[in-house]
């Protein structure tokens, strides 16, 4: 466990190796949320974003990540990291996210025309993470990013792209029930395991 939480930090330092261009995102993130309070979900998918390609680019460029064959880690713990640490930043981006939905309501910064439910903004940021993470990681891994560069930028661009109709079209579905709920949380858990153990088998079999 401290292994994978020494490789969770790694990936941090090379976050804030770039802080000055995180510093550019999260502030034009801030700023399309003042202008257009609408753009909250593309504001923190913005965020996720950033954080995952901007590590996996630095990585990259740097050679980090052939460190895992040199190493005492097993690959198992190197990948159970990169998924940590997309969920780590989901998470934060949920609670940026959360913390400027209540100002701008509390302040009516959102009309009530424009007023959605935090709890649909949290699902759209969550299925983004989970899309990243499932998707954007294995790729990653996988190829590499120079080879993936093409599809990792449109893969991410993708669900961002569609935040913000969502995010109003999600309250419109009755997803209330509980056995949906249970449904949901099953097919997540299914698909995030499946991406990590074929990732995992198909990471072992790579050549450097």
């Amino acid at each position: 466990m401290k292994k994978i939480i020494n490789l969770i930090l790694l990936q941090f330092e090379t976050v804030f190796a770039l802080k000055k261009y995180m510093a550019l995102i999260i502030g034009i993130a801030v700023f399309m949320v003042i202008m257009q309070p609408n753009m909250l979900s593309f504001a923190g998918s913005l965020f996720i974003m950033a954080t995952c390609y901007n590590s996996a680019f630095y990585e990259e460029k740097s050679k980090v990540n052939y460190l895992v064959y040199s190493l005492p880690i097993k690959i198992s713990e190197y990948i159970v990291s990169k998924y940590i640490f997309v969920a780590i930043n989901t998470l934060i981006s949920m609670g940026i996210s959360a913390v400027l939905y209540f100002i701008m309501t509390n302040f009516n910064i959102i009309s009530s025309e424009e007023t959605f439910p935090l709890w649909a903004l949290m699902l759209i940021l969550a299925g983004i993470g989970i899309f990243m993470m499932t998707l954007l990681i294995p790729l990653e891994l996988l190829l590499g990013f120079e080879k993936a560069r093409i599809a990792l930028v449109f893969l991410t661009v993708f669900p961002m792209v569609f935040s913000t109709e969502l995010v109003n079209l999600l309250p419109q579905i009755d997803i209330s029930s509980n056995i949906v709920i249970i449904l949901i949380a099953l097919i997540v858990f299914t698909v995030v395991l499946a991406s990590y153990f074929i990732t995992s088998n198909l990471f072992v079999k790579k050549e450097v």
